[in-house]
């Protein structure tokens, strides 16, 4: 909403900019940290998570890029990711090698992009003869680039495989968990391959997961165990 000439501001202008430079998932307002230092220069941008299953066992270890270790610390809620050049908050500290921003581009993600291939993204042929697989959901990865195109990745707690989801698939999602993607984190879902469109293609599809098959949902404590290794 544009402010009229003759209404004050809500903000002092600093505050204001501040408020506009902030993305979710920052352990504070941007640019209230060190003058000319970004986000893609802080220790903290980046962290290991292991998620353990309500044995206590880890399952899965992965390193959350770009996203911010000291909102988990005072949060206990993971995140989104932080542009690297996002102007830094108040409990910035640089990292040693830090003289020069992390590029928040397709260079930046050339690690991630790597680990995804080793781990793969599943593909139709992965269901052949009727397989079903079921998975706990671990998080959403909105908008991710990769292969020239912008696609949201869905990743699983008990897996290193990941699912692209398609709009078929985030429908289900959402009628199944609701449309905040945050709170699908530890329901169950089934894969399974579904015929599509006129000429009766296979593709991946989601449902929700019976009693009888996969691993147990994650409880809310198993989400608190989650462990940042710097």
């Amino acid at each position: 909403m544009k402010n009229a000439p003759n209404l004050t501001n809500g903000y002092e202008p600093d505050l204001a900019r501040a408020i506009a430079l902030t993305r979710p998932g920052m352990a504070h307002f941007a640019a209230t940290g060190p003058y000319g230092t970004v986000c893609g220069q802080y220790e903290n941008w980046g962290y290991w998570r292991q998620a353990r299953n309500i044995a206590g066992n880890i399952v899965k270890t992965k390193f959350r890029r770009s996203c911010c270790g000291k909102f988990f610390t005072l949060t206990r809620t993971h995140g989104s990711q932080i542009p690297a050049r996002t102007e830094s908050c108040r409990y910035f500290s640089r990292r040693d090698d830090a003289s020069q921003p992390k590029e928040d581009t397709m260079s930046a993600y050339s690690d991630k992009i790597k680990g995804m291939r080793e781990t793969g993204l599943y593909r139709v042929a992965d269901f052949d003869g009727g397989k079903e697989v079921t998975h706990v959901i671990d998080e959403l990865i909105q908008d991710v680039e990769m292969f020239d195109r912008t696609i949201d990745i869905l990743e699983f707690e008990d897996s290193q495989r990941q699912l692209q989801l398609n709009v078929t698939n985030a429908e289900t999602l959402i009628t199944l968990f609701g449309d905040e993607p945050e709170r699908w984190s530890g329901k169950r879902i089934t894969l399974y391959l579904a015929p599509y469109g006129r000429e009766n293609k296979l593709g991946i599809r989601i449902k929700a997961a019976t009693a009888a098959n996969g691993p147990p949902a994650l409880t809310r404590q198993t989400d608190l165990n989650d462990e940042i290794q710097f």
